[in-house]
């Protein structure tokens, strides 16, 4: 129940306000431009080693989520306002992913999994394309944008927002989407529990230092 809350309630909420507070020009500063470089380069490193196994499409798919889907909502939002002092630099990564990210990913996995549930192909296709209605997420991020639309101050760069965003560990997502599509459920676990790890460790040692 807790976890149903927080994706239809407590995030989508999170995501309206954060991004709704957020210019939308802040999608061309450069330290924006950098982490989305760097989730290519990530993403790509994913695909690589993906394929030295015997893995279906959707397995290196997820394998490349893993690699370069940072958890930028449960995790983004909270260390980007206790690090910078702002949580508004988390919302230009999130819609980066959710709105951008996400529907390609999802359309591989769908495309080469079969008909998830026992949908037919025109169903899926037409569930697909109604995802931003259906996803709470994806739904709080794109009106945060439309709000934030009335009003345009662009920040200036700044390098540490880059290098945090990006370190954030393997988004949850990433091993619900695995697990849906049956799709290297185990990877996709174990990225996001050994990387939410790492992190905590760090988090750790930064505060012990």
């Amino acid at each position: 129940m807790l976890g149903r809350f927080v994706f239809h309630v407590a995030m989508p909420a999170a995501l309206f306000t954060v991004v709704a507070r957020t210019d939308l020009a802040s999608f061309a500063d450069t330290w924006v431009l950098a982490f989305a470089a760097g989730t290519v380069l990530a993403s790509l490193l994913g695909l690589l080693a993906g394929r030295r196994r015997e893995r279906s499409t959707a397995e290196r798919t997820v394998a490349v989520m893993a690699a370069g889907y940072v958890n930028s909502g449960n995790l983004g939002i909270p260390v980007a306002a206790q690090v910078l002092g702002d949580a508004s630099y988390a919302a230009p990564v999130l819609l980066f992913q959710v709105l951008l990210v996400t529907p390609v990913v999802l359309a591989v996995l769908d495309a080469t999994t079969g008909a998830a549930g026992g949908a037919t192909r025109p169903a899926r296709l037409r569930r697909l394309t109604r995802l931003p209605l259906r996803n709470p997420v994806i739904l709080g991020a794109g009106l945060g944008a439309l709000f934030s639309a009335a009003g345009w101050r662009l920040p200036g760069p700044q390098l540490r927002a880059a290098v945090l965003l990006s370190a954030l560990p393997t988004a949850q997502n990433v091993y619900v989407y695995a697990r849906l599509y049956g799709a290297a459920p185990v990877l996709a676990r174990s990225a996001v529990l050994v990387s939410t790890v790492t992190l905590s460790v760090i988090a750790w040692s930064l505060g012990g230092g």
